[in-house]
């Protein structure tokens, strides 16, 4: 009996465990932030909530509920210069690619 308690606390620890994970994954989850192509509504790429702060803090808004930006390589060899995270620098930069500027908005995911 004692060999069956143990496998049964052992099943329900491996189920917790699973539940926890599950429940991470979904917090990391809705803490990712989708760049979107403010024009099109095309999806361009995800930043953490690390990255959106960074961006918030270096880029000009025009109302507290403002979720846009323009990026063009002026604002981001700013925001290379200022410290921006390099996944933040290389996604900027993929979005951009030739053109001269992008208006992307944000959106949590």
């Amino acid at each position: 009996m004692h060999r069956a308690a143990w496998l049964l606390a052992q099943a329900r620890t491996g189920a917790q465990y699973q539940a926890t994970a599950w429940h991470q994954s979904r917090l990391l989850a809705r803490s990712m932030i989708e760049l979107r192509d403010k024009v099109t509504d095309e999806p361009l790429g995800t930043i953490s909530d690390e990255e959106l702060r960074f961006l918030i803090d270096e880029l000009e808004e025009d109302s507290p509920t403002d979720r846009d930006y323009y990026i063009s390589s002026d604002t981001i060899d700013m925001l290379e210069a200022d410290g921006a995270p390099s996944s933040l620098l290389t996604l900027l930069q993929r979005i951009l690619g030739s053109e001269e500027g992008i208006e992307v908005r944000w959106a949590r995911v």
